[in-house]
């Protein structure tokens, strides 16, 4: 992406995956007011080794065969952005599928109105605009989003055992 661009505005289609597209029509009815939508939003973290992991995560689950070369990583701006925990949407997902609907209730609340000390968060928002391209982050700094986010794990397994 080039530097000083405005990708526009995103809009993601579900309708391939049906337990995705549950997920995120459940998480877009919670959605209070001032928060931006995930379906028209770009995702952001607040680090690049936060985002890389992101990264590797979500292309090892969707095993793109497609995908060539090391993906890149770039700082973005924007104005308008609403910040949720990320450990919690497969939690919800998976709430969702063994239609657990008060657990579901609970973690969707926490997601769009955080209350615990949460360290790896995702940032949405319906424009960014391209800063700057980053180096992906040396291993020490992977490990160390590695840990934030192990870190939100136990917070949540610690949450779901005080309900």
């Amino acid at each position: 992406m080039p530097v000083g661009e405005n990708p526009g505005s995103k809009s993601y289609d579900y309708s391939d995956d049906p337990e995705r597209q549950k997920l995120e029509d459940f998480l877009e009815s919670k959605r209070p007011p001032g928060s931006c939508s995930r379906l028209t939003s770009w995702f952001a973290c607040d680090d690049p080794a936060k985002s890389a992991r992101y990264l590797d995560g979500e292309l090892n689950y969707k095993k793109k065969a497609d995908v060539t070369g090391q993906p890149r990583l770039y700082a973005i701006e924007f104005g308008e952005f609403s910040r949720q925990p990320m450990i919690l949407v497969n939690t919800i997902r998976n709430t969702l599928a063994t239609n657990d609907a008060e657990t579901a209730e609970k973690l969707a609340t926490e997601y769009w109105r955080p209350t615990r000390d949460w360290k790896f968060w995702e940032y949405t928002a319906p424009e960014i605009r391209i800063v700057a391209e980053v180096e992906w982050p040396d291993s020490m700094a992977l490990q160390l989003a590695f840990m934030a986010y192990q870190g939100d794990d136990g917070r949540l397994k610690q949450m779901l055992r005080s309900r």
